[in-house]
């Protein structure tokens, strides 16, 4: 048995007006927690309302601040941002608008300083093992592949591909 108070929803609203005033956060989320709480569809639905309307929660906002995050701290390309967003309950435009925000030229930076770490990391293997690992790295960090393979044509990663074989 259950020893959890019910929640109301004055108080459903401060304890997320609370939480979202210190970071922002996806409506999807604030719906769970508010079922964790007890709160039927209706009433979750009505602090969710009066959330949006006081600007605590706002889903452009939020998929801006999370690629964002995602991108500089974690070194997630915009793949793997994407699909997160879309987990979370995002539209689709907000989350094309959110990525296609991310500065072009830090983007390939980023993915340029991740080849050359990850390069420096992989020894004892032929140069096409190596590129290989480079790039699958790369794509699981949710970069594009066509993106990731000019890349690493046009960097220095040392020996060419071929030349193991010979």
């Amino acid at each position: 048995m259950s020893t959890m108070k019910t929640v109301t929803e004055d108080e459903a609203f401060l304890k997320l007006a609370t939480r979202c005033a210190t970071a922002e956060h996806a409506p999807q989320e604030l719906l769970r927690k508010m079922q964790e709480w007890g709160l039927n569809e209706e009433s979750r639905q009505r602090v969710l309302l009066r959330l949006k309307e006081q600007n605590f929660t706002d889903e452009e906002r939020y998929a801006h601040a999370f690629a964002n995050d995602k991108f500089r701290y974690s070194g997630w390309g915009r793949i793997k941002i994407t699909q997160a967003l879309r987990m979370k309950g995002i539209p689709t435009p907000l989350i094309e608008e959110a990525c296609h925000r991310l500065p072009a030229d830090l983007y390939k930076q980023k993915l340029e300083k991740l080849l050359t770490n990850k390069s420096r990391a992989i020894q004892g293997v032929n140069s096409y093992v190596r590129k290989a690992k480079l790039a699958r790295f790369a794509v699981g960090r949710g970069f594009e592949p066509d993106l990731v393979y000019r890349c690493m044509g046009e960097m220095d990663l040392g020996e060419d591909v071929y030349d193991d074989l010979f």
